[in-house]
């Protein structure tokens, strides 16, 4: 139990004690980026650009219990801004006789980030970014230089 706070200061929530939870970026899963850049698994199972939230999202449906934290990850912390504490279940052996790792859980949680119903709405629209815009070229009658026009 917390004792009471004293005057000026912030009561701390209570709620479980994440500091010892295993962490889970979105770098960890995100296939564009390499193994340098901090992908742990292969590009066959990774996800393109997979959100915190996401991840925080299939670990609900998966029953274990996760908390988004607004902490940016050391080798991109320019577009990482959020991580995912996980509380894997240690004393369980999985269906196929493996641990329950930090591993393990990469595996299981990328097909379930792509198999998400925002994902699936995201693939079936078709880009219109995609398609090249028509680029035309004028001769000014001054300068005799060429200028596009977009």
């Amino acid at each position: 139990m917390q004792a009471a706070a004293k005057a000026g200061e912030t009561p701390v929530p209570e709620g479980p004690d994440t500091k010892r939870w295993h962490v889970v970026y979105p770098t960890y899963i995100d296939k564009e980026k390499t193994i340098q850049q901090g992908r742990r698994i292969g590009k066959e199972l990774a996800v393109e650009n997979p959100s915190a939230t996401e991840i925080a999202e299939c670990l609900k449906k998966m029953g274990i219990e996760s908390v988004v934290e607004n902490k940016a990850y050391p080798g991109d912390w320019l577009n990482c801004r959020q991580r995912v504490r996980v509380n894997l279940p240690h004393d369980a052996p999985s269906a196929e006789g493996q641990r329950h790792n930090v591993h393990w859980l990469l595996r299981q949680v990328a097909p379930a980030v792509a198999a998400l119903p925002s994902r699936q709405k995201k693939a079936s629209k078709p880009s219109s970014a995609a398609a090249p815009t028509p680029q035309t070229e004028e001769t000014t009658e001054s300068s005799g230089r060429r200028r596009r026009r977009r």
